[in-house]
């Protein structure tokens, strides 16, 4: 399925966000700053409307979903969708270049369902922040709830900015994470040069190293990049195997970039989940889930 540009209507709230952020950046490169953030940040709440059918269905159907997998309540992993703009938010200020963060990875938790049709309330605090002068690690908590399900929803969001800093790590240099083998395989999917793109469209991440090759390789990559939390959806529906209530968390790690386009899978051994081309190779992704 094919995701239509008129969808662009639903993110007017991250693209504000994002323009804030490139914003900063040009501040940032006119008077640079390295003071010391004050932990835990400031707790910035928000209230959004009830999210579109519409654009929830065109969301389920991109990443692959089942008929009645959720059964009528909000995906928890659309929730991109609803706290970037705070997310970002909770970002401003920091001396660390906005410009150059990744996503690191997240860890979901989900208490009870989201409700479609009820207004979504979200709380977002930085909590904490590992810098070694080359790579700073940043921790976000995320709160998502409404009326009738309050808490429902809790995220540690890990965004990762690379420095120009010629700090080195205490730790030692770790081996590149690969698929095991004898991995079960749950999900394969083949992306198109578009899937950046579509996925923006879905849930307002118009980074453009995932949609625009000449912004890609400008930023160190070879072509546009999928966005990690596009591979972390796929994986969700392959775990719950149409029935959206078994899942109950999923902390995951994003761990090579994935470069369009491309055909990778989902594969498990335990509790552990990997997205790579095959067992053996170096994983993309990698995580740990929890079902119910």
């Amino acid at each position: 399925m094919s995701v239509p540009l008129s969808f662009v209507r639903h993110q007017l709230p991250m693209l504000n966000a994002i323009g804030r952020t490139a914003a900063a950046a040009v501040r940032q490169s006119i008077q640079p700053t390295r003071s010391t953030p004050t932990l835990p940040g400031p707790l910035l709440t928000g209230r959004v409307p009830p999210r579109d059918p519409a654009l929830v269905a065109a969301f389920l159907a991109h990443v692959g979903s089942r008929p009645g997998t959720w059964d009528g309540a909000l995906p928890p992993h659309f929730f991109p969708q609803w706290v970037f703009p705070l997310l970002t938010r909770a970002l401003e200020g920091l001396p660390y270049p906005p410009l150059r963060m990744l996503n690191g990875g997240c860890h979901l938790v989900i208490n009870k369902p989201l409700p479609m049709g009820e207004a979504l309330d979200i709380e977002v605090q930085l909590t904490d922040i590992s810098d070694d002068g080359r790579l700073a690690v940043l921790t976000e908590r995320c709160v998502t709830g409404t009326a009738t399900a309050p808490n429902a929803l809790e995220i540690e969001f890990h965004p990762v900015a690379r420095l120009s800093g010629k700090g080195k790590s205490d730790s030692p240099k770790k081996e590149k994470p690969t698929v095991p083998m004898g991995a079960r395989e749950i999900g394969r999917w083949s992306l198109s040069a578009r899937s950046g793109l579509e996925f923006a469209l879905l849930t307002g991440d118009f980074n453009p190293i995932h949609w625009i090759p000449a912004a890609a390789r400008a930023a160190g990559f070879k072509s546009t990049i999928l966005h990690g939390f596009a591979s972390m959806t796929r994986v969700v529906e392959a775990l719950v195997e149409g029935d959206g209530t078994r899942l109950g968390e999923l902390e995951v790690r994003f761990v090579k970039p994935l470069v369009l386009p491309a055909e990778v899978g989902a594969y498990v051994v335990g509790d552990a989940v990997y997205v790579g081309l095959r067992p053996g190779a170096e994983a993309n992704m990698t995580g740990r889930f929890g079902l119910r």
